[in-house]
């Protein structure tokens, strides 16, 4: 009677066990992604405040806003790097929002006559451009061009 007993209860204990191994297995991944997919959002939405303050609040602000969000991005591309500068993400692609990120940041150093700043930002811009062919007054050109029309097209996440 005691052996049964036994036995029975090291069967349920291996077969919950075995139970929460292969559930871990089954349903990881897709919570691991969509856990993935709630830190972008988070991050799309602090990249949609700090353009709204780089348009609508003094360029202190701005600049605040636009340098918190630069911080945040990095440290999620540090902690989502794979191999060497390969990172997993869902949604959002690191690279040209990091470079509208700094493009905007110069623009608004330029507005309050930093320009030592102003060019530190457009070179980290250059950093994330893929298009590093283009001589650099060129690329500078057309960076500000392309930041300046999706300003001009921007709508906040609110008003949707």
């Amino acid at each position: 009677m005691k052996k049964t007993i036994a036995f029975t209860i090291i069967g349920l204990v291996v077969g919950i066990g075995l139970g929460i191994i292969f559930s871990a297995a089954y349903f990881g991944p897709p919570l691991a992604g969509s856990m993935f997919l709630y830190q972008e959002a988070e991050l799309v939405r602090n990249e949609d405040a700090a353009i709204q303050a780089y348009l609508n609040e003094s360029p202190e602000v701005g600049i605040w806003a636009l340098e918190s969000y630069i911080k945040a991005m990095n440290r999620v591309i540090k902690e989502r790097e794979v191999e060497h500068r390969k990172h997993f993400f869902v949604m959002i692609k690191p690279e040209p929002t990091l470079t509208y990120a700094h493009v905007r940041l110069a623009l608004l150093y330029e507005r309050i006559g930093n320009d030592l700043k102003r060019k530190e930002n457009l070179e980290k811009a250059f950093e994330y451009s893929s298009s590093m062919k283009i001589e650099r007054e060129l690329l500078e050109e057309r960076l500000i061009r392309i930041v300046t029309k999706l300003d001009s097209h921007f709508k906040p996440l609110d008003n949707n």
